[in-house]
């Protein structure tokens, strides 16, 4: 069992530097998409951000959740429902014609680096 140091925030919760313990690798499409490929990819996009969205605000419940995690999960709404975002994927994916799934990772890998 790995052990993990930092200041507590709440039961749960902790404020410290963040480590990647287990590295996920996730298969990111290389290829552009086709004119016929785009408006699927959109709707996608918007029906995996109204799901991740309505998960959430499953988890914030008050017998699931104290008010500071609900505020942490809040802005994970905020962050989801952000217009600049919206639009940074969605031309990512019509001008682009990157597949929503290489859009999502560059738009995060680009705005992590910024950081």
């Amino acid at each position: 069992m790995q052990e993990l140091s930092g200041h507590r925030v709440a039961d749960g919760l902790a404020v410290g530097l963040a480590r990647i313990i287990e590295q996920k690798s996730f298969k990111i499409p290389k290829h552009d998409l086709g004119e016929n490929d785009i408006a699927g990819d959109l709707q996608r996009l918007r029906e995996a951000t109204r799901e991740a969205e309505a998960d959430i605000r499953q988890m914030l419940q008050p017998s699931i959740v104290n008010d500071s995690e609900r505020e942490i999960l809040s802005t994970h709404i905020e962050i989801l429902n952000d217009p600049e975002l919206s639009k940074n994927l969605e031309e990512a994916i019509s001008k682009d014609k990157r597949p929503v799934a290489r859009a999502v990772h560059d738009i995060f890998f680009c705005h992590h680096s910024l950081l």
